[in-house]
């Protein structure tokens, strides 16, 4: 007797539902020992051994490749079937794996792991009601424990699936404190054109806490259509410069419509920012967003987006209206080896309202982002972002063009010690060349924060 049996995680992240329940599920799959009887009619063993040391390497798609090969030859033999069925429902293709365990059963209706997957299978493809009979059956056998929890996991899944409405909430309060060379995005020059610059007008580095708290709310109207409701309230103070101290609110809200292969998103965004005793900034906007499913965990998205914008302190008002448009790619990665990455380009114009003289900003930049999990004792979540903006537009004090080409690079990690306690580290550097010398500066920003929710 020849025993091929192995293990493996996944996480369940893909799922939109898991991240707003933001809950990560580790799969454990476990194959029952197959008994191979040689023979001249048996499958060869060489090609299952193969199989399975593919299916542990986490590579799904070699295995599938290879069993692929032999399926005229072999379908039919339930150690065949079944090891054709995980290659194919790992490899994406659920709908084959399901013909494939369907086959596997049938010569073994006890093979519980055949359950497990053909249950998995069929909630790829939502079909939830075999799926959940493949899940129960999975637990009258009354397997090991990891698979209990599988099973059981995937019920609870399948029932809020099931569910005409949903509702669910969250609540969050967060500390964090670090250091910034350059709190007020000045200028290192200490004089321009002959005029020696004041305190606040040049670069001062301090150190620096801050304090958020925030909600969010997640309602589920149907299996197609969902609303998203969230706000935070947030405080900086510097201890080396008090003008650049601020107070900054946020409330927003969505509504999604997802179809198969496509999603749709309207929402609206408020913002309020009080920047001391100096000015206060408020944004209004309205956004529209589409994602497109092209291949397996890869997504394209389009976005508009329309903003009013109000800047006011104790002298003057000014109002401006902002419209962006941008597109954006992102490619979730299953391989613990492989980051996943996101993509985005968007172009824009801010025009002032109210005035004859002031030209509007034109708006150019693209952002790239790799996301990393990388396990340790904990699960850590590694964040590489970089981006470039550029923007053009008359400078009303210099009455010249300045043109500014702003470009940043960030790096955080992020690991839940506890399921409710969530600590991070981000170091970030940003840079601005302007066409005017009193623009340019330099900035380096690291910070810690630990979040705990509720």
């Amino acid at each position: 007797m020849e025993k091929i049996a192995f293990i493996q995680i996944k996480e369940c992240s893909r799922y939109p539902f898991l991240r707003v329940l933001n809950l990560c599920i580790l799969i454990f799959f476990v194959l029952a020992s197959i008994e191979v009887v040689q023979g001249e009619e048996d499958v060869d063993k060489a090609v299952l051994d193969n199989a399975a040391l593919f299916l542990q390497q986490k590579n799904p798609q070699s295995a599938y490749r290879l069993l692929e090969s032999y399926e005229d030859e072999y379908a039919g033999w339930w150690e065949y079937d079944y090891l054709l069925g995980v290659a194919a429902l790992e490899s994406g293709k659920s709908n084959l794996a399901i013909f494939a365990l369907q086959r596997s059963l049938a010569m073994n209706p006890n093979l519980v792991g055949a359950h497990v997957d053909l249950g998995r299978a069929y909630f790829e493809v939502n079909e939830l009601v075999p799926a959940k009979a493949e899940f129960e059956t999975v637990l009258k056998n009354q397997p090991i424990k990891k698979v209990a929890t599988v099973a059981r996991n995937y019920l609870r899944l399948i029932e809020d699936k099931s569910s005409p409405v949903r509702f669910s909430s969250r609540y969050y309060f967060e500390t964090s404190g670090g250091y910034d060379s350059n709190a007020n995005s000045a200028t290192g020059a200490k004089t321009f054109e002959g005029f020696t610059l004041s305190d606040e007008n040049t670069k001062t580095p301090s150190t620096y806490y801050s304090l958020k708290v925030g909600a969010s709310m997640f309602m589920r109207l149907n299996k197609k259509t969902s609303f998203n409701l969230a706000a935070n309230l947030s405080q900086r103070e510097n201890q080396n410069i008090d003008e650049v101290n601020f107070i900054n609110g946020n409330a927003q809200m969505a509504w999604n419509y997802r179809h198969k292969y496509t999603e749709q998103t309207i929402g609206a965004h408020f913002s309020k920012t009080d920047v001391a005793e100096n000015f206060s900034t408020y944004a209004t906007t309205i956004n529209f967003a589409l994602k497109f499913r092209l291949i397996v965990d890869a997504y394209l998205g389009l976005n508009a987006s329309a903003t009013n914008l109000r800047f006011s302190d104790s002298l003057s008002e000014k109002n401006s209206v902002q419209t962006m448009f941008g597109t954006s790619f992102t490619k979730k990665s299953k391989k613990s080896h492989i980051p996943s990455i996101n993509f985005a380009l968007f172009v824009g114009e801010n025009i002032p309202r109210g005035s004859l003289k002031s030209s509007g900003k034109n708006i150019v930049g693209g952002r790239v982002g790799l996301q990393q999990r990388v396990q340790w004792h904990l699960p850590i979540f590694v964040n590489l972002s970089s981006g470039i903006l550029y923007s053009s537009y008359k400078e009303q004090y210099f009455e010249e063009n300045r043109d500014d080409v702003l470009a940043d690079l960030s790096l955080s990690a992020s690991v839940r010690p506890w399921k409710s306690w969530e600590t991070s580290l981000k170091t970030a550097i940003s840079k601005n060349e302007s066409s005017i010398e009193l623009y340019q500066y330099t900035r380096i920003n690291t910070l810690m924060s630990i979040r705990k929710f509720f």
